[in-house]
This record gives structure tokens, sequence and C-alpha cells, in this order.
């Protein structure tokens, strides 16, 4: 009980002091990032939204909304790996905790990846945050990256049906 206390402390050490420079050490989607502080390994997941991943991964999601998703990412496949094409592995960036094991990561330029995932339309707000957070000048951030990216019909925007299936994400 001890020895698993103290596993979990090792791990969750890092984000308990952020924000931080952590190195990122590799990505397996939009939404999970492995990053790399004075050699203890940690994950963290895309704060404050809900990506194709998480939607995909949902049991609320309906067999027509996963079907619908399987089409946007065909007809846009840069979704699907943006991570690729916008972050760069063994390069440092600084992380600020958010809930959990969930942090933002902010890029240059300002914007967290969070933001960025909004504004393509390759990520939508989650329902429901904390009255604090949504206070917060951040959060409006967010809100705006959303609103360009629902104006401009990017992304899931550019799918109706998709862009409601959406909303019923927590």
């Amino acid at each position: 009980m001890l020895k698993t206390f103290f596993a979990l402390l090792l791990i969750a050490l890092p984000l308990w002091a952020l924000p931080k420079v952590v190195l990122l050490k590799s990505v397996g989607a939009n939404n999970v990032m492995r990053f790399l502080d004075k050699s203890q390994p940690f994950y963290c997941y895309t704060a404050a939204i809900n990506t194709h991943e998480t939607f995909l991964d949902s049991n609320a999601t309906s067999q027509a909304c996963k079907t619908q998703m399987h089409l946007q990412l065909r007809r846009d496949p840069i979704m699907r790996y943006a991570y690729a094409y916008a972050l760069h592995e063994e390069i440092a960036y600084t992380l600020e905790a958010y809930e959990g094991n969930s942090c933002f990561m902010w890029l240059d330029g300002g914007r967290t990846w969070s933001e960025y995932l909004l504004e393509k339309g390759y990520a939508l707000l989650k329902n429901s945050h904390s009255e604090a957070f949504i206070k917060t000048t951040l959060y409006a951030k967010l809100q705006r990256a959303q609103e360009r990216a629902k104006y401009e019909h990017r992304g899931v925007w550019s799918d109706e049906t998709l862009a409601e299936c959406f909303r019923w994400l927590p």
C-alpha cells in the first residue's frame, strides 16, 4: 500500500509543480502526450476539450455519430494527425496543470495546444468546467478559438450533424 502511494506520488509529482518547462518525448494522439521532467516520464492529457479520440472512445457517442466522425477523418486526414504537423518531439514546452492528469501545453505565440485544436475545428470545449476556470482569460481565449472555427466552418464545424454529435459529450 505504502509502495503504491510513493509510486503514484512519483508519477504525479511533476504535475504538481506546474507551470514548468518539460521535454516532449512522444505524442500518441491529439489528446495525450508523454513528457520527461528531470528524467521522470509522465503523461498529460489535453485540457478542457474533447478531441475526436475522446469522441470515438466515449460510450455516450452513438454509432451514427461515430460513422460520421470516421467520414470526417477520411475527408480531413490532418484532423487525425494534427500533432504530427504542429508539435515537435524532443523540444521543451511549458505545461500548466489543469485537472487530474490533464494540462495546458503552451505553444509559441502564447497559444495553448487546446486553443490550437479548437481553432482548427479539431476539438470542442468540454461542457463542464469549474466556475473559477470559466472566469479566466484562458477560458475566454478557448471560447473565441472555437467560435472562429465555427464561423469559418472548419473541422467538425464543416458538418452540422457531427458538430451536434459532439455537443452531447460531457
